[in-house]
């Protein structure tokens, strides 16, 4: 037995119904089915995920009602006036509840977790004001100062540059130009207000259009981890591979992709060691030259209330800074240094020591505060990755791996209504298109262009975008997604060859080469060796529009 009804059965497994005095006192009989219920799932918390337990899940129509803390424990449907907005929510959190699975993990399929809520009012209404209070609630609008460091850690500013002055300074920009607010809230034209901005500091206006994408790229992350809420009452909008890819001649085609995509290979480098541990000493010295070591300790005065709804808001209304010119910090010795460091960047212990003790003295003393060995040590990982990148020469297929093709051509049927209110953001193909799926959801206005002229070139036998994740490339800066997957019509007289040649396509909308930064070039480069490794008849390159594509590719 796999699953079981609660509240279903009685001791004869004959099946019951629970009783009710009046809406919340059950009949003596009906206590006692509740109450061999409680024990059941009270002393089988443990069980019911192992494999001795052959009951796996347990579905009841109330048992939720109290909160019990049994994750495989499942409302089937509740249906009641909600109360407060509070009782409301937390409601939809009980029936939002995920399985675990037998190591106590929750499985976070959205496939198979869906939740169908039946309200008594309109959905725009409802999806609305449930996305904006969780929206509130969890803070995706906030500009929050890690948000800010990582977009000029990404943007490709030296580490020594980024100061908690220029992050300061950055936000006093964003702030005057009305990208965000004095609260750190997001403005509603902020996304595009910042592709406009031009900036006064000298190191933001040298890095401005990879800070600009960067801000745009983590800000929309942060918010699309939404409350898919689709209407009930329309028709699921279903996303598959078109049929014609079915046919024999675009069949095969589409499996020699699959092949060539499906193969493994590492990179190659070769780092020199001394250059290394010399320039890390350099980068380290001049790192904690840039900042002054004290601690601040801020101290805030604020006044709550509860309002109607039950719910508690606080207000700040005090704030002040004490600032002390001496830390005290117990003292870390350089093998519990090296050992830190070692274990985050998997650095020999023998080439950290030699780091360390080529530090000037009281830089050396400053690697005891935590702070500043965390920073330290992401500096040292950020130049092994860059003289990693800067090094690598070759890759090598790895024989007997490969990657499973239908994680690689995976289907995105998270398509919902609100996908086609921007449809710069989403590529609906055409009868007849060559595209492998119906529809593709796109990063930017360059890239839905970029489908179109796929989909209206007759030359293009098949394309699709590639899914973040399915297909990726070893590189020093981890794993790389490219874009587009695409088999052209081949013309050439010459190639052995003669129905299609394949190429993978980044596309970098609008960009020039000088405006790529070091991180991007470094994948493509990895990209590039990765496919001479892989086969003679995949090419790889970068594009930033279509006649560049057609041009980098030889396309006549």
């Amino acid at each position: 037995m796999v699953r079981e009804g609660y509240f279903a059965l009685d001791k004869k497994k004959n099946e019951v119904e629970v009783e009710y005095k009046n809406e919340d006192e059950p009949k003596a009989k009906s206590q006692e089915d509740i109450d061999r219920g409680i024990e059941l799932i009270l002393e089988k918390k443990d069980e019911l995920i192992s494999f001795n337990e052959p009951l796996a899940f347990i579905f009841s129509h109330s048992a939720l009602r109290e909160g019990w803390d049994n994750p495989n424990v499942f409302t089937l449907c509740t249906l009641k006036n909600g109360s407060s907005e509070i009782a409301k929510k937390q409601e939809i959190g009980r029936g939002l509840r995920l399985p675990v699975d037998v190591t106590g993990n929750r499985c976070l399929d959205r496939n198979v977790n869906e939740l169908t809520v039946i309200a008594n009012d309109s959905y725009e209404n409802f999806s609305r004001m449930l996305q904006e209070d969780f929206n509130k609630n969890m803070n995706k609008n906030e500009v929050t100062s890690d948000l800010l460091l990582v977009t000029l850690e990404k943007a490709g500013i030296p580490k020594i540059k980024i100061t908690s002055e220029l992050v300061d300074e950055f936000k006093k920009e964003l702030i005057e130009k009305k990208v965000m607010d004095s609260n750190n809230v997001l403005l509603k034209n902020g996304e595009e207000e910042i592709k406009e901005i031009q900036f006064s500091n000298e190191t933001l206006q040298e890095h401005s259009i990879q800070i600009t994408e960067n801000f745009v790229k983590y800000m929309v992350e942060k918010g699309t981890n939404r409350i898919e809420i689709a209407n009930g009452d329309n028709e699921p909008i279903i996303n598959k591979q078109r049929s014609f890819i079915s046919e024999k001649e675009f069949k095969n085609l589409f499996e020699e992709l699959g092949t060539n995509l499906s193969k493994k290979a590492i990179y190659k480098c070769k780092i020199d060691n001394e250059k290394y541990i010399k320039s890390s000493i350099e980068k380290i010295n001049s790192y904690i030259s840039n900042f002054d070591l004290k601690q601040v300790v801020e101290l805030t005065e604020a006044k709550g209330n509860y309002d109607d709804t039950g719910k508690f808001n606080t207000e700040k209304y005090g704030n002040k800074e004490i600032e002390f010119s001496k830390i005290e910090v117990a003292t870390k010795s350089d093998f519990e240094i090296a050992n830190y460091i070692m274990y985050h960047t998997m650095l020999p212990r023998l080439a950290i020591l030699k780091i360390i003790s080529g530090l000037e003295k009281e830089k050396r003393e400053a690697l005891n505060i935590q702070d500043v060995l965390e920073n330290v040590t992401e500096i040292l990982l950020e130049n092994l990755n860059e003289m990693k990148a800067e090094k690598v020469f070759e890759y090598e297929v790895i024989d007997g791996y490969v990657t499973d093709t239908e994680k690689i051509f995976e289907v995105d049927n998270k398509i919902n209504e609100e996908d086609f209110e921007n449809k710069r953001r989403l590529f609906q193909a055409k009868k007849g298109s060559r595209s492998l799926n119906d529809y593709y959801k796109l990063d930017s206005d360059g890239e839905k262009e970029f489908a179109e002229k796929l989909e209206n070139d007759e030359n293009v036998l098949l394309f699709t975008k590639l899914k973040k994740g399915g297909f990726v490339i070893d590189t020093p800066y981890g794993n790389y997604s490219p874009d587009w997957a695409i088999i052209y019509k081949n013309s050439s007289e010459n190639s052995e060859n003669n129905v299609g040649i394949y190429f993978i396509v980044e596309t970098k909308a609008d960009k020039e080469e000088k405006d790529l930064t070091s991180v991007e070039k470094s994948k493509i480069k990895c990209g590039k060796l990765h496919f001479e490794a892989i086969s003679k008849e995949v090419k790889f390159n970068w594009v930033n529009n279509y006649d560049d594509f057609r041009r980098k590719f030889e396309i006549k």
